[in-house]
């Protein structure tokens, strides 16, 4: 059996184990001043720990009625493990408790995986940013998901009755 995943505030004791799944995970990493800053903000990252390691982390910034989805990573080593669906999970009741109406994103137009994830959690593209991402340069998508909008968190897979869509 699997160990389960526990999503928790990230601690300065993370920042190690964060900005390695950053330079991992993408070209043009957030600098580890960024994630320190982060940290001690009033909304610090959400780390996944799985088997005692930081394996995953979410930041989120919050505006007036609003959260918007900066950053978020898995380890390629711990993918399709359901991390990324905790993570989305632990940022939907984020912006319940903090009362959002629409939670906001960024992702590459390359990142097919990313994208099937966020349309599962209901999230649909509003625009494209033109040469948003560099490193290489890339069009950038904007998603957006109500937090009124009905809970897609366990969605029925199409290729059998019962199961349910892993990450």
């Amino acid at each position: 059996m699997p160990d389960s995943i526990t999503i928790r505030d990230a601690v300065r004791a993370d920042l190690d184990a964060i900005v390695a799944i950053e330079q991992e995970c993408f070209s043009d990493a957030w600098p580890r001043s960024v994630f320190a800053a982060e940290i001690a903000s009033e909304l610090p990252p959400r780390v996944a720990v799985l088997d005692e390691q930081v394996v995953g982390y979410l930041c989120l910034m919050h505006g007036p009625e609003e959260l918007h989805i900066t950053n978020i990573a898995v380890a390629t080593h711990r993918r399709r493990r359901g991390v990324a669906r905790a993570l989305m999970s632990a940022c939907l009741d984020i912006a319940a408790d903090l009362h959002c109406h629409w939670i906001y994103l960024d992702v590459r137009l390359s990142n097919e995986p990313a994208r099937a994830l966020y349309r599962r959690f209901g999230f649909v593209e509003i625009f494209r940013r033109r040469k948003y991402y560099i490193k290489p340069a890339e069009d950038g998508l904007v998603l957006a998901r109500s937090v009124a909008a009905p809970d897609t968190r366990q969605r029925r897979r199409r290729d059998g009755p019962g199961e349910t869509e892993e990450d």
